[in-house]
């Protein structure tokens, strides 16, 4: 129990930003910092440099891992992976996809950005691109690979923490993705695949600053 808590708490530091990408802490300093004692810390520790998120360097501490180009290339290819896979698999198997409501959630939000787009709306917008990746992954019903893909969209989130939707490119990132869920639902395979391949590539060249896209 103290081992998971530990973990949670951790990595819930690392991804809302309390531990930056690039800085050392001793483990007394995390330990105090979470409230743990040192056993559950280092279980911890463990799990996390085992998911690459942090660095557990002899005679100086442990570093929050950098989020470099290889950090995102490795990531993002995991990703498109894992989600290429799950669509293949729901569309196949002719699984009940839970996308629908994250359709209607993103028309909603198209119809409102008429009025002009707000904060809320973009944050809005990024909540549900985030439930679409995680829900498509989640509707194979493979344990296995929903916890593989937890653990890696966790490196995504991290990316994503300084970049955010423009008011120019939200609404074509929200028809992108109601028309890929459109082909999901219509089982239209590889217009699917080729579609969503398309958009997580143009994902990982906006991480790395590169020209072929903006979005996220």
């Amino acid at each position: 129990m103290l081992k998971t808590a530990a973990y949670k708490k951790f990595k819930e530091l690392i991804l809302n930003g309390s531990l930056s990408p690039g800085n050392m802490f001793s483990q007394r300093e995390l330990c105090e910092r979470m409230g743990v004692s040192l056993a559950p810390l280092r279980d911890a520790l463990q799990e996390l440099s085992n998911e690459g998120l942090v660095e557990q360097i002899p005679k100086r501490g442990i570093r929050i891992t950098n989020i470099n180009n290889r950090f995102i290339e490795e990531s993002c290819e995991i990703r498109k992976y894992l989600e290429l896979g799950a669509c293949r698999d729901v569309i196949l198997k002719k699984k009940d996809a839970e996308l629908s409501g994250i359709r209607i959630e993103m028309e909603r939000i198209i119809l409102f950005s008429e009025e002009g787009i707000t904060k809320e709306l973009l944050q809005a917008a990024e909540k549900a691109d985030g439930q679409f990746h995680v829900n498509l992954v989640k509707s194979t019903q493979n344990g296995l690979l929903i916890n593989f893909h937890e653990r890696v969209y966790d490196r995504i989130k991290i990316i994503k923490k300084n970049i955010r939707y423009s008011p120019r490119e939200m609404v074509p990132l929200m028809r992108t993705h109601i028309e890929i869920i459109t082909m999901i639902e219509n089982h239209d395979l590889h217009p699917a695949l080729d579609l969503l391949e398309t958009h997580l590539n143009e994902s990982m060249h906006n991480f790395l600053g590169e020209p072929i896209g903006k979005e996220i």
